[in-house]
């Protein structure tokens, strides 16, 4: 699965999805998901399912 970064509504807040546990603590991904809340103020997480 891809990630994907999509606008949870029009002023405030991201939705990733295509991230497992592991992935989010990747200094990188935690590095991109730390600017991703900084800019858009919230951020959430997407279950994986299967």
């Amino acid at each position: 699965m891809a990630v994907t970064v999509s606008a949870v509504s029009p002023g405030v807040g991201v939705e990733v999805a295509g991230l497992a546990g592991p992935q989010l603590v990747a200094p990188a991904v935690a590095a991109e998901c730390q600017a991703l809340l900084e800019k858009h103020g919230v951020v959430t997480r997407r279950r994986r399912t299967g």
